[in-house]
């Protein structure tokens, strides 16, 4: 066996190794780093020597292979083959030398393979995807036996790195390929590139990739933050709660069990984020949203396949979606669905007010159904908990219903709009009432604020205080405004002093101020109560010598002045032709002018007419060939007039851009011709 020899070797001697992780050495860093050691070189010389190995040893897997291939050859003729230290050896050429001080041993293919990837590890400037590489032709490594040469525990304990670290590194070989390049630019950092390798299929991690580099509501590439927030909400899944077994394996065979899968997090061992707290808090998330919708659906199939044969219809996916809303809390359905539960009860604002206690829609229909011999379609739809619900139309319920005589709905026995109208009607009568009835309450108790100083009467606020304020924001807002501090406290202890407070009122001797105070705790509690109390205020006022009929009529006209809006002033025309430019810079159309301005067609298109010669002149006069053209024209006989019609502009305009009036240089022929005439017979008349 050769042993290791340290020797100067002609550089034609050496030649380049096809095995080199390093590839570029013609890029503008790569150029200048290679001229920078070539000076060292020159100065200096090379101060460590490069690795090479014989030729014969090229091609061999085992060192007993190396000793059968062995010749012992010495000379010029020699070839070795370069192993670590193309960069030395490039740079020698480029400073001139002749020899290359090298190391030369017997190495195997996977020996050559380990010092250029160990070497290659060692790099500063390696990039995250190299190192990758790199563990990765460290794992394939063999001995002379076949076996790996390092596992990754290994591996981690050669390189100096955390068994995880190593693992993470290998996991972004899986990157998508637009991933690989953003991650070699830099417009991935590889903390974000390893939350696209945990996602199982190539499918979902080329779709996140896109969500990553281009959002759709904010500039890419995502932060680490945020990308970790869309995965959550778009490539995961708890499965915590979930409406099937984790270990049913039958409910789609095709994937198995949720809790032997290896798309669950809590199964991904180190390829999981943040090592054993990951598994900890993460152990039943699915990372394959598209499998868990499969198991769902199979779900619903399993649950209402005895149901469906029974003649019930099963819904779609976005049928249900429209009836419970996934933002809905579980169960609850959209308010303008047509559908109803057949378990619960109609609906208030269905029925005639006379029905106070109606059966469940499961009843009457079973009731309607017996008497009429029809039956109703019932449908099946799962709700946002994944419980499976039974519904029937509504419309086709109640005319089934009034059919069978049983007219409770509203409008079955008359014109059912003209009820729902007069019902809406009162039922906004009714709201003018109470909001009219508040107003003068609130009104009587600003009015013995204002005179609380005017006598004690203090009888009469101890029971409003006494009743306790009902809104905790109100009471500690009042009890803020006296001075006192509850940060951070939600009400109760304002409660408790305002409690004290009525407790000492009642005792009697307190003086105005604390009157005052307990009428502002009164107002408090008229603010947060639906309709304040009119007759306590009523008796307030009377207490304090104050007339509450007179309180209250100017309440109500207050009230009828602030709920009629007043009238529109008119718009002068300039104020018109303003509003008209304004919008016109807008973008607005002709039809909405007319219609914020209520202005008729005509009217509106000669204003228009105007505005746009205006606005011609405008650009034209700011021409200097318009400019130039106009002067040439007046030169040429034609008047200011007939150059405003020829250029859609208005006289004045034309006038203003040229100075004053038509003043044509020279006379037009025919007034020549005129002229001569009358020269002509002037003269023969004088003969």
């Amino acid at each position: 066996m050769i042993t290791t020899q340290l020797r100067e070797i002609a550089l034609e001697q050496i030649e380049p190794s096809g095995t080199n992780p390093r590839k570029d050495f013609t890029s503008a860093a790569a150029v200048a780093y290679l001229q920078n050691l070539a000076g060292t070189i020159r100065t200096h010389g090379v101060l460590q020597p490069a690795l090479v190995r014989l030729q014969y040893c090229v091609g061999e897997k085992t060192h007993a292979g190396i000793v059968a291939a062995r010749r012992f050859e010495d000379g010029p003729q020699v070839r070795f083959v370069l192993v670590c230290g193309e960069c030395r050896l490039r740079a020698s050429a480029l400073a001139e030398r002749a020899t290359l001080p090298c190391i030369v041993r017997e190495l195997t293919d996977d020996d050559a393979r380990e010092a250029q990837t160990i070497e290659n590890l060692q790099r500063r400037d390696i990039s995250p995807l190299e190192e990758a590489q790199g563990f990765a032709d460290m794992l394939e490594l063999r001995d002379d036996a076949g076996k790996p040469r390092y596992t990754v525990a290994a591996l981690a304990e050669r390189i100096g790195h955390a068994v995880g670290y190593v693992y993470k590194r290998c996991e972004l070989l899986k990157l998508p390929d637009t991933a690989k390049a953003a991650l070699a630019d830099g417009k991935l950092t590889a903390k974000v590139a390893q939350l696209i390798t945990v996602l199982p299929t190539p499918d979902l991690r080329e779709r996140f990739t896109t969500e990553i580099l281009r959002p759709e509501f904010e500039e890419g590439p995502l932060s680490y933050s945020s990308a970790m927030r869309v995965r959550t909400e778009k490539f995961t899944v708890p499965l915590a709660g979930a409406p099937f077994k984790l270990t049913d394996a039958e409910l789609l065979p095709a994937a198995g069990a949720c809790a032997a899968c290896p798309k669950m997090s809590g199964n991904l061992g180190e390829e999981w984020e943040n090592g054993e707290r990951g598994r900890r808090k993460g152990d039943k998330l699915c990372l394959d949203p598209t499998c868990h919708r499969a198991k769902l659906a199979a779900l619903l199939q399993r649950q209402t396949a005895a149901e469906v044969a029974k003649g019930k219809t099963l819904l779609s996916e976005a049928e249900t979606a429209a009836i419970y809303p996934p933002e809905f809390v579980d169960g609850l359905m959209a308010p303008e669905s047509r559908f109803a539960e057949i378990g619960h009860k109609p609906e208030p604002h269905l029925l005639k007010k006379e029905v106070v206690k109606p059966p469940t829609w499961s009843r009457l229909i079973e009731d309607a159904e017996e008497k009429t011999g029809a039956k109703l379609p019932r449908f099946l739809a799962r709700d946002q908990g994944h419980v499976v619900r039974e519904l029937v139309d509504v419309k086709a319920a109640m005319a089934l219903i009034e059919k069978a005589g049983e007219p409770i709905f509203r409008g079955s026995d008359g014109p059912r709009p003209a009820a729902d109208a007069a019902w809406k009607a009162e039922q906004k009568a009714a709201k003018e009432r109470a909001a009219l009835a508040r107003t003068v309450a609130l009104a009587q108790l600003d009015a013995v604020g204002e005179n609380v100083d005017a006598g004690p009467a203090l009888r009469w606020l101890a029971p409003l205080l006494a009743r306790e304020v009902r809104t905790p924001a109100g009471a500690l807002l009042l009890c803020q405004r006296h001075g006192k501090d509850y940060a951070g406290d939600d009400g109760v202890k304002a409660f408790a002093d305002l409690a004290a407070l009525a407790k000492k009122l009642a005792a009697g001797g307190e003086p105005p101020a604390v009157a005052r105070f307990v009428v502002e705790a009164a107002l408090a509690d008229a603010l947060g109560a639906p309709v304040p109390p009119t007759d306590d205020t009523a008796e307030l006022c009377a207490a304090y010598g104050l007339d509450p009929s007179v309180i209250a009529k100017a309440a109500k006209a207050k009230a009828k002045a602030a709920a009629t809006p007043p009238k529109p002033a008119k718009l002068t025309l300039a104020e018109i032709e303003t509003k008209v430019r304004e919008l016109r810079r807008a973008k607005t159309s002709d039809a909405e002018i007319r219609t914020a301005l209520k202005l008729g067609k005509g009217a509106l298109a000669k204003l228009l007419k105007k505005i746009d010669g205006e606005e011609a002149a405008a650009t034209a006069t700011n021409d200097p060939k318009i400019l130039k053209q106009w002067v040439m024209a007046r030169a040429g006989g034609m008047s200011d007039k007939e150059i405003a019609r020829s250029y859609k502009v208005s006289v004045a305009d034309v006038a203003g851009a040229l100075g004053t009036g038509d003043k044509p240089a020279r006379p037009p022929k025919k007034a020549k011709a005129t002229k001569a005439k009358t020269v002509r017979q002037k003269k023969g008349g004088a003969k």
